[in-house]
């Protein structure tokens, strides 16, 4: 690697609108746009992967002892200046990720109203489609304690997050917070 590379970690919800983040991003020839890469996790062939270069060379280092191992075997392949992946709430828990112990990443902090996220999230829970899907004409039937649920969840995340930051100094100045409206 003539090069470091630096990750780009987009921390979100479903439904924020960092699908439309991600394809302006891959817009850029010096950056690597990877999307979920931990919904494929611990998998040979990962489909979140979209840099077709790096997907070739990760799987010649199958199997992978963790997460955070097969990230920095990501970014030392990636042949960019920037490496760019979402994590959602599931899929910390999901992988046991650490967001204090990241190194060489920026972190985007991408958040979106709870209401408008939320009638956006029910029709992509109930059709199964999350990617490229028009919710804006589809009526939603809202039931209260869903939504209370929902917004609770959602919003020790983003607390999680602010805490996590604000515990961990070696981290603050390489935060963004974007609102999507």
């Amino acid at each position: 690697m003539s090069k470091e590379t630096k990750n780009i970690i987009i921390m979100t919800q479903e439904r924020s609108g960092s699908n439309l983040l991600c394809r302006l991003f891959s817009q850029y020839d010096h950056m690597s746009v990877n999307t979920e890469i931990a919904d494929w996790f611990p998998q040979k062939t990962n489909e979140r992967i979209e840099d077709l270069n790096l997907k070739e060379k990760i799987k010649k280092h199958y199997p992978y002892k963790s997460f955070d191992e097969f990230v920095e075997l990501m970014r030392e392949l990636c042949n960019k200046d920037f490496m760019i992946f979402k994590m959602f709430q599931h899929h910390i828990t999901k992988v046991s990720w650490k967001l204090e112990k990241q190194k060489h990443s920026s972190f985007i902090v991408l958040t979106r109203n709870i209401l408008d996220s939320y009638l956006s999230y029910v029709p992509s829970r109930e059709n199964k489609v999350w990617s490229n899907f028009d919710t804006t004409k589809i009526k939603v039937n809202f039931i209260p304690h869903e939504f209370i649920k929902y917004h609770k969840n959602r919003t020790n995340y983003f607390d999680n997050i602010k805490k996590t930051i604000k515990n961990s100094p070696h981290l603050k100045s390489n935060f963004i917070k974007a609102d999507y409206k």
